[in-house]
This record gives C-alpha cells, structure tokens and sequence, in this order.
C-alpha cells in the first residue's frame, strides 16, 4: 500500500523490526481489528524486507510523508526500556498517536488503566483497578495483582508476578522505576508500612506468586 491511500482509522504502523515485533503481529493478527500496513526500524537496510508477511517500508525519514498522509497510528515494538521511550517520545512530539496492544487471550479486569503504547501478551493476567504506564510490556504468563502501579516504560517478564497489596507501586517512588525488568526470582517489592509502598528488598517469585508483606 502506497502511502496516503484510502487511509483507514483501524490502519497501524509499527516501529520495529526486530523479534518483538513478531508478537505485536501475532496479537494484531488475533484481535482482527487492526490492519497493519509496515514497519519501521531506525536502520531498516540492516533488517529483513518483510516480517512475517509485512514489509519494512523504512525509517526516520518517512516520518514528514506519513504525518503529511495522515498514517500516525503506530505500535511500539522496541524491547529495550529506554529505547522503546526515547523513540516513542520523538514519535508523539512529532503527532503520531501511540497504539496499546492487548493480545485477546490476555486477562484484563474491570476498572485498569493502561498507558498508551504499551503491550499485553497473551496470557498475561491483571487484576482489578490496575495502572499500568506508557509503553509497558507485560509479557506471556505474567500476573499483575489487583490494585497494582507500573510506571511507565516497566517490562514484567514471563513467569513473574506482581501480586502486592491495594494501591501498591513499581515506580520512581518505589523500588520499580521507569525502565525496570523483571523476571523469574528478580528483585520485587517490600511493603513499607502504613503506606503500603514496595521497595525492592524482597524477592519476587514465579507461578504461583508467593510475595508477602514484611
């Protein structure tokens, strides 16, 4: 597809071309909804023509034609923490709308938030009244307990949980900032009484979830 044709509002770009894009494509795919036109990757010279069927029409230098055709609906597959921010805050400076990606098999309860940009693998589960931030990862089998934060820009790798307490945190006020990784037996979080904030002293453990406040 050529840019600027017929452009439609279920239409979505994708910016990276690496592994992680081949989940967004799966979840994309599995929810039926979006209808992917490329990729983009910051050297697309160095990355294979299509993925998974899609082309990788370019890089940086297509920004000014597609705001000018209108395409500015893009998902982010950067699986570095502070690469996917830094590309991500250059591409909603520059007008692109940021897409969340939620796979249909993950688990979503009533009452969360979740931050533009960000993605949900299939499998993930999150509880009620959550908030996760922009441009976070929850990855396959992860589970995110009721009333939980996530800062921006957090990845929760698989077979890790985050199963703390009504209003808990994994962010600059606590021990999870922006850019944190966590997976199976890594650093979680402590409650620090009476505020029920976490901080990384605790050990975080796997399926099935075992924090308890000290």
């Amino acid at each position: 597809m050529a840019i600027g044709d017929d452009v439609a509002s279920n239409e979505l770009l994708i910016y990276g071309a690496g592994g992680h894009a081949k989940f967004l494509i799966s979840a994309i795919e599995a929810g039926g909804r979006q209808q992917i036109i490329g990729l983009l990757e910051d050297q697309p010279s160095a990355m294979p023509r299509n993925i998974m069927g899609y082309p990788v029409i370019g890089g940086p230098d297509l920004i000014d034609a597609l705001l000018a055709a209108k395409q500015t609906r893009i998902a982010l597959a950067i699986g570095d923490n502070p690469g996917r921010q830094r590309i991500a805050e250059q591409l909603s400076a520059a007008g692109f709308e940021l897409v969340t990606v939620i796979h249909p098999a993950a688990c979503i309860a009533r009452g969360c938030e979740i931050g533009a940009g960000s993605f949900i693998h299939a499998q993930a589960v999150i509880g009620p009244d959550c908030t996760i931030g922009r441009g976070a990862i929850i990855s396959a089998q992860c589970t995110v307990g009721h009333d939980s934060l996530l800062g921006d820009w957090v990845h929760l790798t698989r077979a890790a949980g985050w199963a703390a307490g009504p209003r808990s945190k994994a962010g600059p006020s606590s021990g999870w900032a922006a850019w944190s990784c966590r997976g199976s037996g890594s650093a979680g979080m402590r409650r620090s009484a009476p505020t029920r904030r976490y901080t990384a002293t605790s050990r975080l453990t796997p399926w099935p979830l075992a924090i308890r406040p000290a």
